[in-house]
């Protein structure tokens, strides 16, 4: 009814999280980030074909979901994009999805201080990569069903998401939280934890303390 696109968090290219469920509907920065991406990249086609009336519908909503992801995702108090639950309030916790709004260039100038997570021990910082949850949360690592948890292991997956949202943060962005030194020690860290008894390996996750698979 608010205009948000909502997802269970399972359904979402990922796994079970803190801030979800795979029965709640929430809306999410994941599945609103992606559905601003695709109303631009329809915009784009739209124009390229000539049909201006379709471009500016998808203008629009694009415009529209912009507006009421910085409104309703953004929580004042944590600086961060967080899930917003199904009975209104946010979930309380930062996830690295909260980064992918960046991943399109979706905010606005003024939403930068989110980025002092990815330095921060208590935030998302590890020894062998960004986690998918803030360390400091009491919910971290406690939420996984099955082996299929997002609630603070490390996701190869969600850090490429993050490594382009913080790539497009320096490059298209005034701000001075992150720089190149800081990129490049996490993508270091992102490539080193793709080994596994010496040989190149990748599975869904590893470990944030150890680097196990």
């Amino acid at each position: 009814p608010g205009g948000l696109f909502w997802q269970y968090d399972v359904r979402d290219g990922m796994e079970e999280s803190i801030s979800g469920g795979r029965h709640e509907k929430n809306a999410r920065p994941t599945i609103n980030s992606y559905m601003y991406g695709n109303a631009k990249a329809l915009k784009k086609l739209a124009h390229l074909a000539g049909r201006e009336k379709l471009a500016q519908k998808y203008a629009a909503k694009a415009d529209t979901l912009k507006f009421l992801i910085q409104k309703n995702l953004w929580n004042p108090a944590s600086s961060f994009f967080e899930v917003l639950k199904y009975d209104g309030g946010f979930a309380g916790v930062r996830e690295a999805i909260g980064f992918i709004p960046w991943y399109f260039n979706l905010p606005d100038q003024g939403y930068e201080q989110a980025w002092k997570q990815v330095t921060d021990k208590e935030g998302f910082l590890a020894p062998f990569g960004l986690t998918t949850a803030e360390r400091r949360h009491p919910g971290f690592r406690t939420h996984g069903c099955c082996k299929c948890e997002w609630d603070g292991a490390v996701w190869p997956f969600a850090t490429s998401q993050t490594l382009t949202a913080m790539a497009n943060l320096m490059n298209n962005y005034e701000q001075s939280v992150i720089n190149d030194s800081v990129y490049f020690r996490l993508l270091e860290l992102y490539v080193e934890s793709q080994y596994y008894r010496g040989r190149p390996y990748i599975g869904e996750y590893l470990d944030e303390t150890t680097g196990y698979w």
